[in-house]
């Protein structure tokens, strides 16, 4: 009737419907767009802030002795206090600070002490009774003669020895020449002359510690007598020996004398300059203390790190005084530059991302929910990407540089990558690990290097996941993904000059452990996500096909005919979403459960039915309404056992809006033969009956709205039909299939769905394949043994022939069943549709109630 009034309408009333229904969908399109274009904006900014907001322009950590990977230079002027500069200043003061010498006289007094009590044993031993026949009576009368083998004998007497290493025979040189008297006053004058070049200092050549200037020696710092520090001329040990033998020179003694006295004088000669190093270190700790620090200006644009050269101390320090001074502030104008021009990097990034997923879809609510989803995957990947370099440039980085150079190499680079190609395809994965890769090369500092090594440790991810089924998998794309990074730590950490092997191998096991913590993450992030936006993934699919499931366990015991059913609808609907490029996993799992409502009321489904038709008890539309309600009831225990949303979907869509044919035309039936009820004689009971509509009879649907929908609404026909049939063979199964296609398209259940003619013949030729090798046929095995032969037939008479053939043509006026209807009950078959000879479905849920 509903396609009755739709007839009656006029071509106005048609156009003006068609108007009013494209003006409704450019008011969703603009809707459409405008949350499009919020929600991209929306993300835009939340990455920028989050990525560049108060990062340092300074680019990424590096270490003293590390060669550097990028160019870091000043965005502004600023001065700072160079330790390093500063040490330096200190040790040039202490190069330059001459050191604090004292003048030792202790060598001096002990030699002097030892000739005086030397002297006096030999005017004791000259006077002795022996050496008074040895006085001389010639022109040198008076003087003693005395050989040096008695000195040397004389001096082994001395108490303590010749500690000096006098000779015997300069001693007797001076005792045969000089008197007593004579002999004592050139000592003492010798000792004047010594005790003066001890107190003008003398050095010791072999260790050299004063500066020569132009042949002079001469100390700037001499502590004297007293106790001041005054400049003073020192001698060396050989300038000392020349001058005191000049100065005895000019003694009025004989020349053999002369050279005794100077050889005496010399045992006693010896340098006696003492370094103070207390007073030494008090001088220079004073000058240290009045030192200013010194000071290191940075300018505009000036280059503080080179790449390709090794980080120097001096580099370090200026690198860290200007992180110090970006945190302070500084000077906001060239640093705003820098966020300006990353921004709009990011931008452009983010837009290319924006219109890839704009171009992907078709279905405006799903692709709001993906770019929802994508924006949302990506600022938490790079929430965490951000505080691994926030921890390297902070205080915990700045006291452990090492750990500073390792954390950047546990952000999980991958796991945003991974989540989208699991949830959206791997090409959307693969944009998103471009996309992660270009954000983490802004934030360390632009570098090509780490761009490079982001985006082919997120790709690795992402070859690593495509087409993952279970959740293992996840885990080792994770582990993937690590070795990438593994392998780029390793080029990047020999590249730098890192020569320290427990470094590399902590980076190496950093990066194993990224990748590890990744694919965990993943995993639980998957059911969260698949929550939020009803994305299903083919790991929950895969569990959901496992047959000990619960829904699935209750249909076995409680509607053994349906699951049975649904396992054929099944392989139908997997083989042919496989051969147009759907989701088999989706076709599979959602016809697996299509018809979990019928275990509610399962007698009154006739693939269920073993004890009689309950139908037969109800009104047609009392019927209908039990056989429309499984879909509700389906719908309602898969929320119940957190179906995922496209099965859900599946369910409410495998009728679409069909016809309940059996019951409709049952109540048609019935409505027209009312007119006997009423003409019945008087007495008889009359039947008043409502006026039949389609609405009753018909599902509340909706049509399928994608290509899976569509998939396992035409395989749950065929399925059902094919029970219908009584000769299975290539052209009949083809014309079968062709006529219950031939009907839903006639009947627009296929009218919303995003599938094309080509998808539905191909669709076509995987049914006819699939039924004829689900409804072959099998050889009848023989039963027991062969039976003998029969005997020969006698001969009959012509009364006997006439018998058997009037037995034969009434055996043959009975009617058989051609239109599939059951030839005892004259009822429709066990399947969903019946093909007709006109073309026309039939719908065969009312079959099943038959």
């Amino acid at each position: 009737m509903a396609q009755a009034n739709t007839r009656k309408e006029g071509p106005g009333t048609q156009i003006r419907k068609r108007i009013a229904e494209q003006t409704r969908k450019q008011e969703l399109l603009s809707r459409s767009n405008l949350s499009y274009a919020l929600i991209f904006v929306i993300f835009a900014f939340i990455l920028i802030e989050i990525c560049f907001s108060g990062l340092s322009p300074a680019g990424p950590q590096v270490l003293r002795g590390q060669i550097a990977r990028s160019r870091i230079t000043s965005e502004l002027s600023f001065r700072y206090v160079s330790g390093i500069e500063t040490a330096r200043a200190r040790e040039e003061i202490r190069a330059r600070t001459p050191p604090v010498y004292s003048l030792s006289q202790d060598k001096l007094l002990q030699f002097r002490e030892w000739l005086f009590n030397t002297d006096e044993l030999l005017t004791g031993y000259l006077s002795s009774p022996v050496m008074d026949e040895q006085v001389s009576s010639g022109p040198q009368k008076g003087l003693l003669k005395v050989t040096p083998e008695e000195m040397d004998a004389f001096l082994k007497t001395v108490p303590g020895g010749n500690r000096f290493n006098l000779n015997g025979e300069d001693l007797a040189a001076l005792t045969n020449t000089l008197g007593h008297e004579e002999r004592q006053q050139a000592l003492e004058e010798g000792l004047r002359i010594l005790a003066d070049l001890y107190r003008q200092g003398i050095y010791d050549e072999a260790q050299n510690p004063v500066r020569s200037t132009g042949g002079s020696m001469s100390f700037l710092k001499i502590e004297n007598e007293n106790g001041d520090i005054v400049q003073a001329e020192v001698l060396s040990e050989e300038q000392a020996i020349s001058d005191l033998k000049i100065n005895l020179s000019s003694l009025d003694i004989p020349r053999n004398a002369f050279l005794a006295l100077f050889r005496v004088m010399r045992a006693g000669l010896q340098p006696n300059l003492v370094f103070d190093q207390q007073r030494t270190d008090a001088i220079v700790d004073e000058a240290v203390r009045n030192m200013e620090p010194r000071t290191v200006s940075v300018s505009l644009g000036e280059t503080i790190i080179e790449p390709g050269l090794k980080v120097s101390d001096l580099q370090y320090e200026q690198l860290q005084a200007y992180r110090q001074k970006l945190r302070e502030g500084g000077n906001g104008t060239s640093t705003d530059n820098q966020f300006f021009d990353r921004a709009l990097l990011a931008l452009a990034t983010v837009f290319a991302l924006a219109i890839f997923l704009r171009m992907q879809r078709r279905n405006r609510r799903a692709h709001l929910r993906e770019l929802v989803l994508a924006g949302i995957t990506v600022v938490l990947n790079l929430v965490l990407v951000r505080m691994m370099i926030s921890l390297g440039e902070g205080s915990l980085g700045q006291s452990m540089p090492t750990l500073a150079l390792i954390l950047p190499w546990l952000a999980p680079i991958a796991l945003g990558p991974i989540l989208i190609a699991i949830l959206m395809g791997s090409g959307a994965g693969a944009i998103t690990a471009g996309l992660v890769a270009v954000f983490n090369g802004l934030m360390q500092g632009g570098s090509m290097a780490i761009t490079l090594a982001t985006l082919l440790t997120g790709l690795a991810g992402v070859y690593a996941c495509r087409n993952v089924q279970v959740r293992t998998r996840v885990v080792r794309a994770g582990l993937m993904s690590g070795l990438m990074l593994g392998f780029f730590a390793l080029v990047f950490s020999l590249r730098d000059g890192a020569a320290n092997p427990t470094d590399i191998l902590w980076i190496l096991l950093i990066s194993q452990l990224n990748g590890f913590l990744t694919g965990v993450i993943a995993v639980g992030l998957l059911p969260i996500f698949e929550n939020l936006f009803r994305h299903t993934t083919d790991i929950t699919l895969l569990e959901l096909t496992d047959f000990n499931h619960p829904l699935l366990r209750r249909m076995q015991v409680n509607a053994p005919g349906s699951y049975h059913h649904s396992l054929m609808v099944a392989n139908l609907a997997e083989n042919a979403a496989m051969r147009i490029g759907a989701n088999p996993l989706i076709c599979r799992a959602a016809a697996l459960y299509h018809d979990i409502g019928k275990i509610i009321k399962p007698e009154y489904f006739i693939e269920n039915q073993r004890d009689g038709n309950p139908h037969m008890e109800r009104n047609p539309s009392m019927s209908a309404l039990i056989i429309k309600a499984h879909v509700k009831e389906g719908v309602a225990l898969a929320k119940q056992y957190h179906l995922p949303r496209v099965v859900m979907d599946i369910i409410q869509q495998h009728h679409g809006t069909s016809l309940i044919q059996y019951f409709y035309y049952m109540a048609l039936k019935r409505q027209n033969d009312v007119n006997a009820t009423l003409y019945a004689p008087p007495g008889a009971c009359k039947v008043e009956l409502d006026e039949v509509t389609q609405s009753t009879y018909r599902y509340e649907g909706p049509r399928p709205q994608f290509a899976e929908s569509a998939i396992v609404m035409l395989a749950d026909t065929m399925e059902a039909a094919s029970r219908s049939l009584k000769k299975v063979t290539p052209q009949s199964i083809e014309d079968f299939v062709n006529n219950i296609v031939k009907g839903r398209i006639e009947d627009g259940q296929l009218d919303e769905a995003p599938i094309t003619m080509n998808q539905i013949n191909l669709m076509k030729e995987s049914f006819i394949f699939t039924l004829l090798n689900m409804l072959h046929s099998r050889i009848e095995y023989p039963k027991g043994e062969p039976q003998k032969k029969p005997a020969p037939r006698a001969p009959q008479t012509p009364e006997a022939v006439a018998k058997e053939e009037a037995g034969a043509a009434d055996k043959s006026a009975k009617p058989e069943a051609t239109d599939g209807t059951d030839a005892q009950t004259n009822a429709p078959a066990s399947s969903e549709v019946l093909a007709s000879g006109n073309g026309k479905a039939k719908t065969a849920d009312d079959a099943k109630t038959a």
